[in-house]
């Protein structure tokens, strides 16, 4: 049995509206035949995305992406800002002289702005032609891609109906993984109730922008941060104890801080010796592109800055050995001595527009060497995550001047310190459930709560959320003997190749793109993402004048392990139920 009635207009379902659904909509609604366009969101904003929410987020918090490097919507940045009412903007702690293109804006200012965006660029659709729907608080509970469509099915219909459409976007964002195994850190996440925010001993475990903004999240709830003579002091409140030590303690392997974002030319200049034309002249998919790529990068770098190339001595010429001298400048400081003296240097290179040319060419070299990530053996993959990556990451993910500043005004104020933990710490649970004890290089720090703010883990086929999707995942994965970040493909992020349904799912969902993808995070990766889906799926549609979403019903129950199908044809709906005993 077939069903032969068609819809007018092709259909989109795009799970998730943070910022990577809010640029493929964007590509969308250019779309000059009307769209069916439905969006599913579990929170109450869309546009927001979690690290941008108001509910989820302090406003203290910074992003770390300059005006600058925010692609824009329907308009700049800057352009929004200055449309905002100035008590409403200095009620956001912006003032008038924050609206240059290098300033660095709170997490939640960019969660409005993308809220604002999404609400115009439905308006704009509309106006279009295009048939916009949103459904707010609302779970995607499963996904089945079949060669007729995929279908959806979420609690925005009664009777869990599974609607119909013909491609679908997973811009789920951010994720935990359900189980944690034996490690303890992610069950501390809230603190002690019994204990007050003055009195409570904080450890955080990731030293990057997360564990940053929980640092200062914390400390402004136990007193504030105040201008004294040009100078960021922290005054903590009377009842703060600080005589058993620091209240907020910051721990990694390394104890490293992240450095300030450094003054560069924007939009990048082009670099002459490493670039994608002669990488992929050189890998081929086997053991030693690696390092042939590294000796391109070592090139690129002598030529653009040979001094710091040689202060780093003999050691780098080797992937493992660059990280390791990298690492060693400043591993052989306190970190927030180093932080004070690159502070210093930031800020003067910013006043006087000055490049640190070893720097810039890192930050450059960084995106070429990601895009070849998912080409590379699995030996050299493994040698670049424990080498080069941490590099890149370090440079790339450079935080906002500000942060450092209020991190060295704590320490200053007695409230906080560093700690390197290296590899071999343990972590217990208080035998009287009283807080935790991590050990550490001979000592052992006791805290009353816990944070893990390591960042979004690499997450796998096991963790997919939809459940008949993920059968349907795990059994190319075992025909292709692939992985899940192996199956996404082509510049659309489809799940599937050509013929196979899963070429209609197309996964913007970090946590299972960060495998092959390494610097595939934040919002500039955001637009990349979304526009690239938006547009594969537009060259679908415009390839495929058949827009019908015909359902075998037969052929379903066959791909679907014996779940039964009703059809609905008057709703245009299949509801999908589990087999009757």
């Amino acid at each position: 049995m077939r069903n032969t009635n068609k819809p007018t207009r092709p259909r989109v379902a795009i799970i998730g509206a943070g910022p990577s659904a809010v640029y493929a909509l964007k590509r969308l609604i250019t779309s000059e035949a009307p769209l069916a366009i439905l969006i599913f969101e579990s929170g109450a904003r869309p546009g927001v995305g979690t690290p941008y929410d108001r509910q989820q987020n302090s406003p203290a918090m910074l992003s770390n992406i300059a005006s600058i490097e925010l692609p824009p919507v329907c308009e700049t940045l800057l352009d929004w800002l200055q449309r905002i009412p100035p008590e409403t903007r200095h009620g956001w702690g912006i003032g008038d002289a924050d609206l240059h293109e290098r300033h660095f804006f709170p997490r939640v200012v960019l969660g409005d702005y993308y809220a604002d965006q999404f609400g115009a660029l439905v308006n704009e659709g509309a106006a279009r032609g295009h048939r916009i729907t949103l459904h707010t608080r609302t779970r995607v509970s499963d996904i089945v891609a079949h060669e007729g469509g995929v279908w959806v099915t979420s609690d925005a219909v009664t009777q869990q109906a599974a609607l119909a459409f013909d491609h679908a976007i997973l811009a789920t964002g951010h994720s935990v993984p359900k189980t944690h195994g034996a490690d303890p850190a992610a069950l501390g996440r809230s603190v002690e109730p019994n204990l007050s925010a003055d009195a409570i001993r904080l450890g955080i475990l990731g030293t990057s922008l997360s564990g940053i903004d929980v640092a200062i999240d914390h400390a402004m709830r136990i007193g504030r941060f105040k201008s004294v003579d040009g100078r960021l002091t922290f005054a903590p409140t009377d009842q703060c104890d600080r005589a058993q030590g620091p209240l907020i303690t910051m721990m990694s392997r390394g104890g490293l801080l992240p450095e300030a974002d450094f003054f560069c030319p924007i939009p990048y200049q082009p670099l002459d010796l490493f670039t994608d034309d002669r990488l992929a002249a050189i890998v081929m998919g086997k053991d030693g592109d690696l390092d042939r790529a590294f000796g391109l990068f070592l090139d690129q770098l002598e030529r653009l800055d040979p001094a710091f190339l040689r202060s780093l001595g003999p050691g780098c010429t080797t992937p493992e050995g660059f990280s390791k001298c990298y690492a060693q400048r400043r591993s052989d400081f306190d970190p927030l001595e180093w932080a004070r003296g690159n502070l210093l240097e930031v800020h003067y290179n910013a006043r006087h527009h000055r490049t640190v040319p070893w720097r810039y060419a890192l930050l450059r070299m960084h995106e070429p060497f990601g895009a070849i990530v998912k080409d590379l053996s699995d030996g050299d993959r493994a040698r670049f995550n424990r080498s080069l990556k941490r590099v890149f990451v370090d440079n790339y993910a450079a935080v906002p001047p500000l942060s450092i500043e209020r991190l060295i005004a704590l320490h200053d104020a007695g409230i906080l310190a560093i700690h390197a933990l290296g590899s071999d710490y343990t972590m217990e649970r208080d035998d009287k459930g009283a807080g935790w004890h991590i050990a550490a290089r001979g000592v052992t720090h006791h805290f009353d709560s816990i944070v893990d703010a390591r960042g979004q883990a690499v997450l796998g086929q096991e963790e997919f959320p939809f459940p008949t999707l993920r059968m349907q995942i795990r059994a190319l994965a075992i025909a292709r003997s692939a992985s899940l970040d192996e199956i996404v493909t082509g510049k659309g992020f489809k799940l599937g190749q050509p013929g196979n349904p899963l070429e209609r799912v197309h996964c913007l969902s970090l946590p299972f793109l960060l495998g092959r993808n390494p610097f595939v995070q934040g919002l500039t990766a955001a637009e990349e993402l979304g526009t690239a889906a938006a547009h594969a799926i537009l060259s679908a549609l415009a390839a495929n004048s058949e827009r019908g979403l015909p359902i075998d019903i037969e052929g379903a129950l066959a791909s679907l392990g014996g779940h039964v199908v009703y059809l609905f044809a008057s709703q245009g709906q299949a509801v999908l139920e589990a087999p009757r005993s």
